[in-house]
């Protein structure tokens, strides 16, 4: 420290020597004062004999010299004052604190990738598990043809019968337990072929619709021989309800909803063969609510390939549908909507079921 202030004074008195006058040029205005000469410099004096040895001068530090210190300063100079710490402390420390985060990330990051794995076995896991799910789904809807639909329009799993096997039926009233709900195989006197239906307290369901999942779009040989899924939306087929009706006095009760439910019954029920354009029978509406085909009682089925209606154009054909029309009017067959396409007198409905039981 001694070495360091000696050679701060040095410089001091090299920069601000004692013996020198300093004066300055300028003028005034009125009188020019003469300049002051300067003072003459001394002549150094000659160094005294010594028989002291010559002290060793006191090495400069270099710039980068205090990079290797691990060390903090203060320098006080007259009119500066000068503080800080070594540069290779703070280097130290910086990249001490560098290898710590890179640390923690690291961990971080090995933390993240076992998750990530977790996450992929359980992705796995859930499309295993909707694989299996799929595929006991299609088994099942083939065993008992259970949807998950609105209770008043939709099977459910009481006494659900496994379709092709067990005994046949001539109609739903004859199958045990009437109060159940499900598929059985039935075969009505005279008829040539037995037919699957849903049967429903002991009525026969010629036709559901609630959610548009099937096309009712269809041709006459389809609206014949029937389409649809027993478990959800379906016709049976004219076909087969004639087979029926030629056994007996049939009932046919009609559930329409949006959302309001409206009934109506007509007690004379019948459909002729194919002979007669699968001709209708209704006679009048004993019971319900809202009327919606007493007008077309006589009629013969009408699709876009075969015209039957009353109307001077073709309703099957503007309302891409098979029905039973006079002057259009209603028409539970036409294009489904979740506002309410289906026609019902003049009501618009979204859910429509045909049953039919013998009286």
């Amino acid at each position: 420290m001694a070495e360091v202030l000696a050679l701060i004074c040095g410089v001091w008195a090299q920069e601000f020597p004692d013996d020198e006058y300093y004066y300055y040029d300028y003028e005034e205005t009125t009188t020019a004062r003469p300049k002051k000469a300067p003072k003459p410099k001394k002549q150094p004096k000659a160094p005294k004999a010594t028989t002291e040895a010559p002290t060793t001068p006191i090495p400069t530090p270099e710039k980068e010299s205090f990079i290797a210190d691990e060390c903090s300063y203060t320098l006080t100079i007259p009119g500066r004052e000068l503080q800080g710490a070594c540069k290779s402390m703070l280097l130290d420390t910086t990249v001490h604190d560098l290898k710590v985060e890179l640390e923690v990330l690291k961990h971080a990051n090995h933390q993240l990738k076992d998750d990530l794995q977790k996450y992929k076995a359980k992705a796995e896991e859930i499309s295993d598990f909707y694989d299996e799910m799929q595929t006991l789904t299609k088994t099942w809807k083939e065993i008992v043809h259970w949807p998950n639909i609105d209770s008043k329009f939709q099977p459910d799993n009481e006494s659900l019968a496994r379709l092709v096997d067990g005994p046949q039926y001539k109609d739903c009233s004859e199958v045990p337990n009437k109060k159940g709900k499900g598929i059985y195989k039935l075969r009505p006197d005279d008829s040539p072929w037995a037919f699957n239906a849903f049967c429903e307290d002991g009525w026969t369901v010629i036709q559901r619709r609630f959610d548009g999942s099937v096309d009712f779009a269809k041709r006459w040989s389809e609206f014949g021989n029937g389409f649809g899924d027993l478990a959800g939306e379906f016709w049976l087929g004219l076909e087969n309800v004639h087979s029926l009706t030629q056994s007996g006095k049939y009932t046919l009760r009609v559930e329409v909803a949006n959302p309001k439910l409206y009934t109506a019954e007509y007690p004379d029920f019948s459909v002729a063969g194919e002979d007669d354009f699968y001709r209708l029978s209704l006679g009048n509406m004993t019971k319900g609510t809202l009327d919606g085909m007493s007008n077309v009682d006589g009629q013969k089925f009408s699709t876009p390939a075969y015209d039957n209606d009353n109307w001077n154009q073709n309703c099957a054909q503007y309302f891409a549908s098979g029905f039973w029309y006079d002057n259009c009017g209603s028409d539970l067959n036409t294009r489904w909507c979740e506002r309410g396409c289906l026609r019902w007198a003049n009501k618009y409905i979204t859910k429509s079921l045909m049953k039919i039981k013998k009286n």
